[in-house]
């Protein structure tokens, strides 16, 4: 019983991980609109670094779609 639980746990925690994922690939390089109204000097190296944290979400929600974790 413990085994089945523990494989169903895990199942949540990865879709968890996956909708954390699409979630903030989208709102992260959304709220480079907010950074323009509050540090309309800075906007564009918020955006690079708002884009790396995407790419470096994206590549771990293709490690969770790929049984990797």
């Amino acid at each position: 019983m413990r085994q089945a639980f523990l494989k169903y746990e895990r199942e949540v925690r990865i879709r968890n991980y996956k909708v954390g994922c699409i979630l903030a690939l989208i709102f992260m390089p959304a709220g480079a609109s907010l950074d323009y109204f509050v540090y309309h000097d800075k906007v564009l190296q918020f955006l690079g670094l708002r884009l790396l944290c995407s790419a470096l979400l994206g590549a771990f929600g293709l490690c969770c779609t790929s049984n990797l974790i």
